[in-house]
């Protein structure tokens, strides 16, 4: 069985709708990162508190240089 670290807050966010059952938001959070193709988060304890870090997709955009020479090798004879 599942306990908040913090009772006040915890009854306070499942009254608000933002808490379904207790215990389930790791595996909610981990199956999202999963169906989004995202990298598995990192779970830390830190003191008195936890942490979860979530990881993005890294977009590159093509410095300008770049997008130069992608124009220049992809150009199409009129």
């Amino acid at each position: 069985m599942y306990f908040p670290r913090n009772s006040v807050l915890a009854e306070a966010c499942f009254r608000g709708g933002y808490i379904d059952s207790w215990g389930s938001g790791i595996m909610k959070i981990v199956n999202s990162c999963k169906a989004a193709a995202l990298p598995a988060p990192v779970l830390e304890k830190d003191g008195g508190g936890f942490i979860v870090r979530l990881f993005n997709i890294i977009l590159v955009y093509p410095t300008p240089q770049d997008q130069q020479e992608m124009n220049t090798n992809f150009k199409t004879e009129d």
